[in-house]
């Protein structure tokens, strides 16, 4: 029975760092910053340069979560300025050309929890064309106050772009990021319930196998006469 009761306790084991990892997770889903809508929203975020934009690295939406999305994840980016904003999402190859002899930071990363940006300067000397005038954005808002941009979602690779609306140099506002996640709730549910059942599966194992009695040592053969 030795080796049973060393399957039992194993398989036991693994169920509950299973049921860990799942029961996490769901905590973690839980305690998302979430709006009414159903966007999980980063904090608000300070962000300065003297430069004339920030420009994200291509963001690659691919078709990995097409269950869940017609399009890839609808994005939200909200910002606030002392001066008119420009916000605007496009194929990276279309930000880049515009961008391309133009002094901007480059986000390289983006952390969540504290939120923080990640930058690498892009030098140059030339000066960007006013961004409402170009025709290749997929989505874009200029404005005083709080501008929110809302993207649809699409395959492929994309860059979001914050600068002044009048092209000038010295960006400083106020930003926040979202991205909307349908069904979040009953993820973290399912999680949060799959990870309950493995728990109680991976004690019912480990109790079981430590109750299989081990076999008992043979007797010694009586020495023959």
């Amino acid at each position: 029975m030795k080796a049973g009761k060393i399957a039992l306790v194993t398989t036991g084991s693994l169920a509950g760092m299973l049921a860990a990892a799942l029961l996490a997770g769901a905590v973690w889903l839980f305690n998302l910053n979430t709006d009414s809508v159903g966007y999980v929203v980063t904090d608000t975020l300070e962000v300065a340069s003297d430069s004339y934009a920030f420009a994200s690295t291509d963001l690659d939406v691919n078709d990995d979560f097409a269950w869940a999305y017609d399009r890839g994840p609808k994005l939200r980016v909200r910002g606030e300025s002392d001066t008119p904003l420009f916000i605007g999402i496009a194929r990276s190859e279309d930000v880049e050309h515009y961008l391309a002899g133009v002094a901007h930071e480059q986000v390289t990363d983006l952390d969540l929890d504290p939120v923080a940006l990640t930058t690498e300067r892009s030098a140059g000397a030339a000066a960007p064309a006013a961004p409402a005038n170009e025709t290749f954005w997929a989505a874009s808002v200029q404005g005083s106050g709080l501008q929110t941009l809302e993207w649809d979602g699409g395959y492929g690779q994309w860059s979001v772009v914050i600068m002044n609306a009048d092209a000038s140099p010295g960006v400083a506002a106020d930003v926040s990021l979202g991205a909307h996640v349908p069904h979040l709730t009953w993820i973290a549910i399912g999680g949060a319930i799959g990870g309950g059942l493995l728990a109680v599966t991976a004690v019912g194992l480990i109790l079981l196998g430590a109750r299989i009695p081990g076999r008992p040592a043979l007797a010694p053969a009586a020495p023959a006469a």
